[in-house]
Parts: structure tokens; sequence; C-alpha cells
């Protein structure tokens, strides 16, 4: 049997020696570099059980050491390396979307290639969001847009009570007076604290 699994596993190997890409240095490119991997996978037919070890000469210094830390067994399992790597190099919503926006076509790039990472960047972070539906991604799309509209202030304000989550452009628009209402507040006590100092010492 393990000779059967080596046999397998050299024969899988050489099938995929000059096509499987290593694993990019920004985080933010994990996915795509995910998606492309599992694309040669179901291209070549490539089992289950050889998927995870096909996958790690693939892998960073840093990550093959990240994965010392999961039990043996997991470690074999493709899915649950994907996740576990996924895991460890998080990005938060707000950094997917940046790199959705910032994002350039390389110099040796095919246009198709990179619309693909486009769409991966935008996949993932609507995942982050916890989009699963139109209605949902319409009303992300609004809000991060309505966002992007407000005075420095009130976007402050709303970021700081959606913390890692996100509202919704209603909720964000009754926030927004009130944000408004917010830095007037503070502006004025700071006004009052400056003027109360300027009499003590002079």
């Amino acid at each position: 049997k393990q000779r059967s699994l080596m046999n397998r596993l050299k024969i899988a190997a050489d099938s995929l020696k000059h096509v499987l890409p290593n694993q990019p240095p920004d985080a933010a490119e994990f996915p795509l570099f995910f998606k492309t991997v599992e694309g040669f996978f179901a291209s070549f037919e490539i089992d289950k059980d050889l998927q995870a070890k096909l996958l790690l000469p693939k892998l960073s210094t840093r990550s093959k050491a990240m994965l010392a830390r999961m039990p043996p067994d997991d470690a074999d399992v493709y899915e649950k390396v994907k996740k576990f790597l996924l895991t460890e190099y998080k990005l938060s919503p707000r950094e997917y979307r940046t790199k959705f926006l910032t994002a350039t076509r390389a110099a040796s790039e095919t246009c198709q290639l990179f619309a693909s990472r486009l769409a991966c960047l935008f996949e993932y972070y609507a995942q982050s969001r916890d989009v699963d539906n139109y209605k949902q991604l319409c009303q992300l799309l609004v809000a991060d847009r309505l966002k992007e509209c407000l005075p420095t202030g009130a976007l402050q304000y709303v970021l700081s009570l959606e913390g890692d989550t996100w509202f919704e452009p209603s909720k964000i628009a009754s926030l927004e007076r009130k944000g408004g209402q917010f830095t007037k507040s503070v502006y004025r006590d700071c006004v009052a604290r400056n003027t109360i100092l300027f009499f003590m010492h002079n």
C-alpha cells in the first residue's frame, strides 16, 4: 500500500512539475494561488489523498513552519491545510477591498490572468463581509461608496462603530448626522479645555 502511494505520488508530481506555482509572498494573492492549484488538480485528476503532499513543496518556508503546528492527520488533507493557512494569513475585509481597488496589471500578466486575479480578490472581499446573495452585495457596494462620501468626522464615527463588521446604507445615513454632532461636541470640549488652560497659565 505504501509503495502504491509513493508510486502515485511520483507520477502526480512529475505531471505537475512544470505547472504548479509557488506560494506568492503577498497574502492577498493566496486566494488566486489556491484557486490555480485546485484548477491543475482538477485538470490532471489528482487524487485527494495526494493533494496536500503535492502542495507542500510549493509553500514558503514560513508556511511550512506553520503547518508543523497542525495535527499530522489534518496536515495530509488539502482543504484543511488551505483553511489553516488562509486563517493564519487572514487579511481584514478593508485590506481585501484595498487590494482589489489598487490592483494593477503586471507587465508579464495577460489580461485574462489579471481579470481572474481581480475576480478572486473581490470574491474573497465579499466572503470576508459574509455576503452570500445579490441583495447583500448591492448593499455592500452602496455602503462602501456612501462611506467614501462622508465628512471625515462622520466617517471616523461610523468606522469606530462598525469595527470588523459593516453597516447597511440606511444605518450609515442615520449615523452620519450623529457623527457630525459627535465631532462638533468633541471640538467644543477641546476649545473649552484649551481656553481654561490658557487662562490658568496667564
